[in-house]
């Protein structure tokens, strides 16, 4: 059968601009967005909530207690129905939850997961390149700029373009040298929001051995895998997780 999209413009205010983001449709509150990246501010750990009843789209305030995941982005949240199954991922609860696993952001002192080195731009595949030197070696190619466009006689537009490229990989070199270094990495916690009432943020721990759990990792794929509400099962009450890229790579364990 055909299908066909269309355009809403939900009323309110809505979140920042923002990709890597996870989003959930929790019966009786509404669409949950968590996470992702913004341009502006970077790593997100906020929360919107999209209402999405009977009555028109709008943005409204969601209210959550309990500490929230670090900022990350690329990470996955997956709806858990109601269950009485102590055994279930989270264990037994009375209300719907969301949990989130994984993702790639800034590691806080003492944090778990994986730290990859490299700087953020390089994760997100930044639109914007950075020069090869970014230390007193890109003064000195300012420096170098004018000699080298005498030898070749390029046009006005070639040394516009070139004087352009020099200004920005030095504005580029000053504003990472003000940077405070920041460990970046990849995730391997998991986090629950519940619903019952206002929002309430929990972490979960797992007793297993680290050599037993996913290695922290982002861009991985996650979905529920134990029925709908009330019909949870004891052998089937558990999230599946698979592939994403970790600090060895691109993976496709399950």
């Amino acid at each position: 059968s055909a299908c066909s999209w269309s355009a809403v413009v939900p009323s309110g205010t809505p979140p920042p601009a923002r990709s890597g983001h996870t989003a959930v449709h929790v019966p009786g509150v509404g669409v949950i967005l968590h996470g992702g990246a913004s341009e502006e501010t970077g790593f997100l750990s906020d929360t919107a909530l999209l209402l999405c009843g009977d009555g028109p789209l709008q943005w409204a305030t969601l209210r959550v207690e309990g500490q929230a995941p670090c900022a990350r982005d690329k990470h996955t949240a997956v709806l858990v129905p109601p269950t009485s199954i102590s055994g279930a991922v989270g264990g037994a609860a009375s209300a719907w939850r969301m949990i989130t696993f994984g993702g790639f952001g800034v590691l806080p002192e003492g944090e778990g997961g994986n730290s990859d080195g490299e700087d953020e731009e390089d994760e997100r595949e930044s639109d914007e390149e950075e020069p090869a030197s970014l230390g007193p070696e890109a003064g000195a190619i300012a420096q170098d700029a004018e000699p080298s466009l005498a030898h070749t006689e390029p046009n006005l537009a070639d040394k516009l373009r070139a004087k352009a490229d020099v200004a920005a990989r030095t504005a580029l070199a000053q504003r990472k040298a003000r940077s405070p270094a920041l460990k970046l990495g990849w995730f391997d916690d998991v986090h629950q929001l519940i619903f019952d009432g206002p929002g309430r943020w929990a972490r979960l721990v797992c007793d297993q051995p680290k050599s037993e759990t996913p290695i922290g990792r982002a861009a991985h794929g996650a979905c529920w895998f134990g029925g709908t509400a009330g019909m949870a099962s004891a052998q089937g009450a558990s999230i599946l997780v698979f592939g994403g890229r970790t600090s060895e790579g691109r993976v496709n364990d399950t």
